[in-house]
């Protein structure tokens, strides 16, 4: 019998890590501690994504990661309210909104994927 798919599992991946981005993830973690949903452009996207951030975390790989629920995706009307991981380094012009956000109640803080060290993570689900 399968196990249940864990959705904020975090993905693979070979690059190298991207440069951090302090500033991105100061603003991150600010949307974090207000459950506040954020608009951000990933790597080459033309159009905002919506995302409801849930921790800032360091990978087994060296990358900085964000991970929570994506509720908007221009680029792929389909792919919303999904949970997505992104690299911090590869957001670009992110913007905090005044909109709340309900937390999944899935999300688990202690899974083992933060093992390796959380910037700043939701306090409650």
């Amino acid at each position: 019998m399968r196990r249940p798919r864990d959705p904020f599992k975090m993905g693979g991946g070979d690059d190298p890590p991207a440069q951090r981005r302090p500033e991105i993830e100061g603003a991150l973690c600010e949307a974090i501690a207000k459950l506040l949903l954020v608009e951000f452009r990933y790597k080459d996207d033309m159009a905002f994504r919506l995302f409801a951030p849930y921790a800032v975390y360091h990978s087994p790989k060296d990358k900085v990661l964000v991970t929570g629920t994506q509720i908007d995706n221009p680029g792929d009307p389909l792919d919303r309210y999904v949970p997505r991981n992104f690299e911090v380094g590869l957001i670009r012009d992110l913007n905090v909104t005044s909109t709340n956000f309900q937390p999944d109640p899935r999300f688990n803080r202690f899974d083992p994927k933060f093992e390796h060290g959380v910037i700043c993570a939701i306090q409650r689900v």
